[in-house]
Order: structure tokens, then sequence, then C-alpha cells
């Protein structure tokens, strides 16, 4: 334990290469284990798998049983609503998750007072639910999602159902008998 300690903190070394060293150290006491191992029984296996159940461990998104059972934790679907603050789930934009703010994504008040002023402006025209909450803050999220997500799925579902579509053709011309 004391040569973990050894390199603590120290003004010449990062912490980050300090966890490199101390990873390369490990993976170097794990291989001389296994080198030195006479015989392949289930111990040198264990070992030898104990490095990625680390990086497992320690490195992948833990699930949360409440967070996954209850309805009122489903923020992850896209447009839902927040049940105390009233916020709504928006798409950010991969490009720029970076820059992207929780406490600007808008709320249902928000929304309604927005397309009650655009519907008051808008009265002589009528305008289907999509353009009307285009013209919200929700245009924006809206449009994000369309370009993240929808329009990619809806290129995959045309291409896949466009090579079923051509091998059901190959298919059906293999299968008609032969005029000669």
């Amino acid at each position: 334990m004391n040569r973990w300690n050894a390199g603590r903190r120290s003004s010449s070394t990062s912490s980050d290469s300090l966890s490199v060293n101390r990873w390369m150290e490990l993976e170097k006491a794990v291989e001389s284990a296994l080198k030195s191992s006479k015989e392949k029984g289930k111990n040198f296996y264990l070992l030898r798998k104990c490095l990625l159940e680390i990086v497992f461990a320690h490195t992948y998104p833990r699930l949360d049983v409440e967070v996954s059972k209850h309805m009122n934790h489903l923020l992850k679907a896209p447009f839902c609503v927040h049940p105390k603050t009233g916020r709504v789930c928006v798409p950010m934009d991969p490009a720029k998750c970076e820059q992207f703010d929780p406490m600007t994504v808008p709320t249902v008040a928000q929304l309604l007072n927005e397309l009650d002023d655009n519907s008051a402006r808008e009265s002589k025209k009528s305008m289907t639910t999509e353009e009307a909450m285009k013209m919200t803050a929700m245009g924006e999220y809206i449009n994000i999602f369309n370009n993240s997500f929808l329009n990619g799925l809806m290129t995959d579902v045309r291409d896949s159902l466009a090579e079923k579509t051509r091998v059901a053709n190959i298919v059906s011309s293999a299968q008609k008998p032969m005029d000669w």
C-alpha cells in the first residue's frame, strides 16, 4: 500500500499522470502474476479478466432502479415535462453540448404564454400544431430533434425498406418457373 501513496500529489506529478502510473503498475502486476502462474486454473482466468472488470465497474454508467421504474423519473424522453419545475426535457445539439444550460430550457407556462401571444397575432391564419410550436421557444429544440435524430432515422428506415424490397423482388423472380 505504501507504493500507492509514494507519489501522492507532488508538485512535479499531476493527478492525471499519477493515475496513469498507478494503472500501468497494476497492469504490470497482473501480467507478472499471469506469467508466473504455473497452471491455468480458475484463479488464472479470474486474474486475467480482473482488469476488464475494473474498467467496466468504474467507467460504465450505473443503472438506478428507482429512476428506471418510476414514471416521474422518465426525463430521458424528449419533450416530457418535469413535474416540479415545469421545465421541458429538450434534446441537445451534440455539437454544442458544452454550451447547454438546463436553466434556459422552456417551461410549460412560458410555452403556453407564447402560444397565446402567437395565436392572438396570427388569428387570421390557421396554423398546424407543428407550425405553432416552431414559433415558440420549442422551435429550436424541434429542429435539433429532427436534424440530430429523426432525419437520420428516416433515412435508415427508408434504406432498410428499399433493401428488403430489393431482396424480395430477387427472391420472387428466382422462384418463377422458366418458360422454355
